[in-house]
C-alpha cells in the first residue's frame, strides 16, 4: 500500500506584505520592505561588524607574530579576505564609511608581495579607522570627518606606496 506523499503549505508572507498586480509588484511597498529588513537587521550589522574587526585583527596579529615573509604573506591573504566581507556589507546596512575603508584596505593589501613595518602600520590604521567608524556610529559617508578620515588614509597610502 502506497503512502500519500506528504505536502506542507508553506504561507507566502511576502505576498501578504507586497501586492503583486497585473503590473507587476509595488514598487514603493517593495522599497518599505526593504527598509524594514535593513532597520531590523542594522543593529546586529553592529555585532557582525565587531566580530570581523576581531577576525581582521586576529589575522593583523598572526601577520606581526610571524615576521617578514611569505607566512606574513598568507597571514594578510586571511586579513584580505575579512577586508573583502567588510567592504561587502557595509553599504547595504547604511555604513558605507565601512565599505570604504574596507575596499581601500583590500586593495592595499591584494596585490602585495611583502609586508614591512611602514606597509603594516598602514594596515592597523585602517583597522584602527574601521573600528572607530563602528566605535561612533558613524553612518552613511560619515560627512566632513568621514570625507577626512578617508582622505586621511589614502594619503598615507600615497606615501608608503611612494605616490604624489
Amino acid at each position: 500500500m502506497a503512502q500519500e506523499p506528504l505536502i506542507i503549505e508553506v504561507p507566502n508572507l511576502l505576498r501578504d506584505k507586497v501586492s503583486y498586480g497585473p503590473d507587476g509588484m509595488d514598487q514603493k511597498a517593495l522599497e518599505r520592505l526593504d527598509a524594514s529588513i535593513v532597520n531590523d537587521l542594522k543593529a546586529e550589522y553592529v555585532d557582525w561588524a565587531q566580530r570581523d574587526l576581531a577576525k581582521l585583527q586576529e589575522a593583523f596579529d598572526q601577520a606581526l607574530a610571524v615576521g617578514p615573509g611569505e607566512q606574513r604573506r598568507a597571514a594578510m591573504q586571511a586579513l584580505f579576505a575579512v577586508a573583502h566581507e567588510i567592504k561587502g556589507q557595509g553599504g547595504s546596512f547604511h555604513y558605507d564609511l565601512m565599505t570604504t575603508i574596507g575596499n581601500q584596505l583590500g586593495q592595499f593589501v591584494e596585490h602585495r608581495e611583502s609586508f614591512d613595518e611602514a606597509e603594516m602600520n598602514v594596515v592597523r590604521v585602517h583597522i584602527d579607522a574601521l573600528r572607530m567608524v563602528i566605535a561612533q556610529h558613524l553612518e552613511g559617508d560619515g560627512g566632513a570627518a568621514g570625507k577626512a578620515l578617508v582622505r586621511g588614509l589614502q594619503l598615507v597610502i600615497a606615501k608608503v606606496s611612494g605616490q604624489p
